[in-house]
């Protein structure tokens, strides 16, 4: 049911930036073209109702699947909405709001999938129930009607003329119907059955129920039960002299009624936008052939670009960025050892010309958490997933090792494109795939191969990891990051640190140092370089030293962060430099 929800829910969002195209295009068209805003309407309902499109470079749908199905097994939840802005914006609390805690036995996700699943069926029941009676209760209105000429029946109960019915719509009027408007009447009714628009708006309806949640749906609903009226107004006076198009008005104007004396679905002469109505009727004029071809135009651009689904859109190239672990959606059973954490999980970089790097799967030595250092695994080479050379190397071909809703063979399927690494180590050769999903997300898998043979049936696949692209903003501050703790260093019992040259924002760096000092049998907190630190006033390039001479420090610690972001912070161990242990540094 949950799957389903999503799905309806990606085709709604689809289908929202249509409505919002189509809200803009109606006002483009000139008058005496209200058909073809019906027609815009029309490939609204396709985009609400087809559950697959095809893909065109010309579409300017910015993505084709917002929520990924993905999501409710994910342990870092996100949404690809096609416009970074939006994704950087909202991802982030997502992941925070919605990221299943260690040990828990369900994803919140899921329970509040499910529950907008109930939800969203409660909807639809409650809406349909409501047209239910309301056809139930008007057609207990219509059955005492007589017959009166060309399927025009007379009714004492009904108060204005409409065309009610599915299979075999009749037209009914007020029995006290004046004899001189009959024919207008006739005339717009005739119009609605021939142009089916009793089917069209039930359409509408059933489509509305199901889309009860997109607030765009009911807009767009709306203006569609008007631009029908409008439509069928333009035909029925296509002939008419102007006299007849005043006879004709007040016709409307002397059958207008509230919405609520109709039930839903039933196509009323009076229905909507008297005022609109009225106005366009006396003001009618017949599109010029330019007109006609103009919005004929818009109607093709307008399928072109929103009713087919973009190919290969917003997949730019993954190379020359740096990447995060986000989560890991497979782990090999046979293997013992295992992430505690996702920053305890590699970073990878990926050079402009096809390289790959990453920290050291597991660290070897604890120099190595503390330099961070980057290790070359081999230039990437772009091929072809197949069962063969893809999903051999899990686990039983995949489905065991998996987190749920994961697998080898819909990672293939769903997969843009791929590429292959192979490192071949001095102990235990490793090698890489890079997989670029057709939605967008970035995945690596790390495994190991036969320094004899390569790829063969004894390679295995140790870890699936998906990676996302570090901000460039935060790149930037790791990286100062990593330049400012390098600069730390012991000296004639001084500590010296450098604030990097090269970035001129003092105002962004907050660097709190701060410890513990041994006074007679009392330890006493002690904070270094507050006045820097609060005014904000560090000095690109300028080295700034601690003594530690003549004072027994217990504890002396930097924590070091840009921009206020948590997330890009580092705590040191200040004292670990003066006992030279430097694999003490850092922690994370």
């Amino acid at each position: 049911m949950e799957a389903v929800f999503l799905k309806i829910l990606n085709m709604s969002i689809c289908a929202g930036w249509l409505i919002l195209a189509v809200l803009l295009l109606r006002m483009m068209m000139g008058k005496g073209l209200k058909s073809f805003r019906c027609l815009l309407w029309a490939f609204v309902a396709i985009r609400l109702s087809c559950p697959f499109s095809f893909k065109s470079a010309f579409s300017l749908i910015p993505s084709a699947e917002t929520v990924s199905p993905a999501i409710l097994y994910s342990q870092n939840p996100t949404v690809h909405s096609g416009i970074p802005a939006l994704n950087h914006a909202v991802n982030p609390l997502l992941s925070h709001s919605f990221t299943p805690q260690l040990g828990a036995s369900v994803n919140p996700l899921q329970v509040w999938a499910f529950i907008a699943s109930l939800l969203w069926i409660s909807g639809m029941a409650v809406i349909f129930l409501y047209a239910a009676l309301g056809y139930l209760r008007l057609k207990k209105l219509t059955s005492p009607s007589i017959p009166f000429k060309d399927n025009l029946w007379l009714c004492d109960s009904v108060e204005t003329p409409f065309l009610f019915g599915i299979f075999k719509p009749k037209i009914y009027l007020p029995s006290n119907i004046p004899e001189n408007t009959i024919n207008y009447v006739a005339a717009h009714e005739y119009a609605h059955l021939k142009r089916y628009d009793h089917l069209w708006k039930l359409l509408g309806f059933c489509l509305l129920a199901v889309h009860w949640f997109n607030p765009l749906v009911w807009i767009a609903y709306h203006l569609f039960c008007q631009d029908i009226e409008l439509a069928c107004d333009e035909q029925a006076i296509f002939q008419m002299d102007m006299d007849e198009k005043r006879a004709y008005s007040e016709a409307l104007l002397s059958f207008s009624l509230p919405r609520c004396k109709l039930p839903a679905c039933p196509l009323a002469f009076g229905e909507t936008s008297i005022k609109t109505r009225v106005r366009s009727v006396l003001q009618y004029q017949k599109p010029a052939l330019r007109g006609t071809l103009f919005a004929a135009a818009i109607c093709i651009l307008s399928a072109a670009c929103f009713l087919t689904n973009p190919v290969g859109k917003g997949l730019s190239s993954p190379f020359d960025a740096s990447y995060s672990v986000t989560e890991i959606v497979y782990g090999a059973p046979q293997y013992s050892y295992s992430f505690s954490s996702l920053e305890d999980a590699p970073q990878y970089h990926l050079t402009a010309d096809n390289l790959l790097y990453q920290t050291a799967i597991p660290p070897l030595s604890p120099e190595e958490i503390a330099s961070d250092q980057w290790n070359l695994c081999g230039p990437a080479a772009e091929t072809q997933l197949t069962k063969e050379n893809f999903d051999r190397y899990f686990e039983n071909n995949g489905p065991v090792g998996f987190h749920e809703g994961f697998s080898a063979e819909n990672f293939r399927r769903n997969n843009h494109k791929a590429w292959l690494v192979i490192h071949a180590a001095d102990t235990i050769p490793q090698f890489y795939y890079l997989l670029q999903q057709k939605d967008g997300s970035f995945y690596l898998t790390y495994g190991y191969c036969s320094a004899e043979n390569g790829l063969d049936e004894n390679s295995n696949i140790r870890w699936m990891f998906r990676l996302s692209k570090n901000d460039p903003s935060v790149e930037e501050a790791f990286n100062l990051l990593n330049t400012l703790t390098e600069s730390i260093s012991y000296e004639n019992e001084k500590i010296s640190f450098t604030i990097p040259k090269n970035y001129l924002y003092p105002e962004n760096w907050n660097i709190s140092i701060f410890g513990r000092t041994a006074m007679e049998d009392v330890g006493m907190s002690v904070h270094l370089f507050e006045q820097e630190n609060q005014q904000k006033n560090w000095e690109p390039g300028k080295t700034y030293q601690i003594d530690l001479a003549g004072t027994h420090y217990l504890a002396l610690n930097m924590e070091v962060s840009l921009f206020d972001n948590p997330e890009v912070s580092r705590r040191i161990d200040l004292l670990a430099f003066a006992e030279e242990k430097p694999y003490l540094h850092f922690y994370f």
